[in-house]
This record gives structure tokens, C-alpha cells and sequence, in this order.
């Protein structure tokens, strides 16, 4: 991630380094409930996993930075950390609860406090704000007809996510109001 890892003070941290968050393990999945372990198994085998795309930029001491790109309709299940967390939307739009987000927009989440969103058509990216790389990841969805709609929702989805393309790259207009 860094350019030099022995530098002291300024720092450079390359989006094209950033490891997949899955092979940095600082998200610990808590265990699960059986119903949640099915779901989630039937969840991936039916192409979960081509739903999003997860990278640490920046991981130093006091200071977190996560990219992540959830495509179009991605069922992103109820779930809480135990870290507070600032998001950015980059690209794309986020429905949470009624609210409507979309590129330059914000939203922060406590420590332990249940969530989730729906991505828009064009999927979102999202930056993810936090002091310590280290957090876990409790799921809170532990019905059987959640799991059935989030298995549904992926096989009604995957052929597009394939093939998918980032929001970042449609992006056409400067989002702020006014100029510096």
C-alpha cells in the first residue's frame, strides 16, 4: 500500500497497491446462526461474491481507508461493527432507510449500530472512514426469508455484475455547488 513501508511522515498510498480486504483479514465475520451460515453459503455459491469489490488504501496507525464497489442492487445484509465509521459515496447512489444518497455524500455509523443500504442502478463506491483497520463484521439478518430474497436477488443479478462497469467512470459533473 505505501510506496516506501520504513518512511516516517508524508506518505503516498496507490489505489492500483490496495490489497483485497479479504487477504489484509482486519474484518474478523463473527460466528454466525445456522440460518445465517445456509444463507450465506447459498448466497455465494450462487455468485455473492461477484457483487462487490473491497480494497484497504490506507491502513497506518490511527487511520483507516477502504474502497469498495457494490454493484447495482447488491443485497447488502443488516449487519453492525464494533468500530464508528464515516462513508463517502463516490459514485453512484446508496438508499438508506428512505434517505437517497448519491456522489459527494456522506452518512456515519457508530460503533455497534445495526445498518444497511440498497445500491442504486448503477451500483455505488464508497469510501469507508475509519481509526483502526481492525473491526469485525456481525451480520444481524437472521431470517430464513431474507436469506431466500438475498439468494434470489443475486441470481437475478450476477450475469450483470460480471461484466459490470464502476460508477467512477460515468462520472460527467463537478457534484460540489460551488467552487473553492
Amino acid at each position: 500500500m505505501e510506496t516506501d513501508p520504513h518512511a516516517s511522515g508524508f506518505r503516498i498510498f496507490r489505489g492500483k497497491d490496495a490489497p483485497p480486504i479479504a487477504k489484509v483479514g482486519c474484518m474478523k465475520i463473527e460466528p454466525m446462526t445456522d440460518i445465517q451460515t445456509n444463507g450465506m453459503m447459498k448466497a455465494v455459491e450462487a455468485g455473492y461474491l461477484d457483487g462487490q469489490q473491497a480494497h484497504i488504501i490506507v491502513d497506518i496507525p490511527g487511520f483507516c481507508l477502504s474502497h469498495n464497489w457494490f454493484k447495482k442492487n447488491f443485497p447488502l445484509m443488516q449487519h453492525t461493527h464494533d468500530t464508528d465509521c464515516l462513508y463517502y459515496v463516490v459514485a453512484g447512489s446508496i438508499s438508506l432507510g428512505k434517505t437517497e444518497l448519491g456522489p459527494c455524500d456522506s452518512f456515519f455509523i457508530p460503533a455497534n449500530t445495526p445498518y444497511t443500504y440498497t445500491t442504486g442502478p448503477e451500483g455505488a463506491e464508497i469510501l469507508e472512514i475509519r481509526h483502526d483497520a481492525k473491526h469485525n463484521f456481525l451480520i444481524r439478518s437472521n431470517s430464513q426469508a431474507y436469506w431466500e430474497r438475498a439468494v434470489k436477488t443475486v441470481q437475478d443479478n450476477v450475469k450483470d455484475w460480471k461484466v459490470a462497469d464502476r460508477p467512477t467512470r460515468r462520472l460527467e459533473r463537478d457534484f460540489f455547488a460551488e467552487p473553492l
